[in-house]
């Protein structure tokens, strides 16, 4: 089977992060095997240089992309090469210079997704540990008055909504859609997957957001719904880099996949490699590659339990 070399990537800027949200590995302060650190410019250029077929790099990941003090240059370098980049796996956007904002603007950074979560400090603040809500909008509205200045309609800028217990009255979602209009962005709300809140007004709920919830928490992890683009198939569109070229997979992986590195290697030898083929095979309903990280991974065990593997015609191939 002839596989095409993907065109996209994402590769994490920065696992840092200055907030303690309580259900985040990082916020917690527990960096796994991903490590504290962030890419550095060389390296950036070395994977572009080495990887010619990649046209665009989303760059969220685990941390806070603006902790990475070589952001700008990157952006400039990537600008010049004719590479997309975005942050669409969300930013917390607390922590942000005028001048990074400027070169977001000026190298046509296309689109970024940030966590808002709320109308008012006192309800962001109850999972943004350590952020500061107005921090966050003056940020926005710097990078919109900035859009303005040079004409640009980049970055699209994305704002993220969890739905919580305390940031779920009729009140506050109608006011963070009229936030969003007042910022030209584009408002998302999502369901809270981490603590599992059921609203008790799921009418009021939909009506305002477009979000459907099940009847009962147990829902949420009991009934199996097959994904549609399941993370797996990062392996094969859109793979997953560590900052430091550890060869992830996909984006839930921390552990890497052997001992590959892109910036040893290259994406194109990591991709051909043995490890990672048999990995495929597995994914796809093969024989199990016990050396693989994803023997233990919920997703995969999803599939063998439900016969729900990957297909040939989910990969394009």
């Amino acid at each position: 089977m002839q596989e095409t070399l993907p065109s996209g990537v994402r590769l994490d800027f920065c696992t840092f992060c200055q907030l303690s949200c309580p259900e985040c590995s990082v916020g917690k302060g527990d960096y796994g095997d991903f490590g504290k650190g962030y890419l550095k410019f060389d390296d950036f250029v070395k994977f572009v240089e080495m990887n010619p077929f990649v046209q665009r790099i989303e760059i969220a990941n685990r941390g806070e992309i603006f902790l990475n003090p070589d952001l700008s240059k990157i952006m400039e370098f990537a600008h010049a090469k004719n590479i997309l980049l975005t942050a669409m796996n969300s930013v917390n956007f607390n922590t942000v210079s005028d001048d990074v904002i400027e070169s977001m603007v000026v190298n046509q950074f296309l689109a970024l997704s940030i966590n808002v979560d709320a109308v008012n400090q006192k309800a962001y603040e109850q999972y943004r540990y350590g952020g500061n809500f107005s921090t966050v909008i003056n940020n926005i509205k710097k990078l919109w008055i900035c859009k303005k200045t040079y004409s640009s309609d980049l970055p699209i800028v994305n704002l993220l909504y969890l739905v919580f217990k305390h940031n779920s009255s009729r009140e506050e979602l109608r006011a963070a859609k009229k936030m969003a209009q007042e910022l030209d962005a584009t408002l998302h709300f999502c369901k809270d997957r981490i603590f599992y809140y059921i609203p008790e007004d799921t009418d009021m709920i939909y009506e305002e957001t477009g979000l459907t919830y099940p009847k009962t928490t147990f829902e949420y992890e009991d009934n199996f719904t097959r994904a549609a683009n399941p993370p797996c198939l990062d392996l094969w569109k859109f793979p997953s880099l560590n900052y430091d070229g550890k060869f992830l997979g996909c984006h839930y992986n921390g552990t890497g996949i052997s001992d590959l590195n892109v910036f040893e290697q290259g994406l194109k030898k990591c991709l051909e490699s043995e490890a990672v083929q048999k990995t495929k095979k597995m994914l796809l309903g093969g024989e199990i590659c016990e050396e693989s990280p994803c023997c233990l991974c919920w997703h995969y065990r999803q599939f063998v339990w439900h016969d729900a593997f990957i297909t040939i015609d989910e990969i394009g191939a």
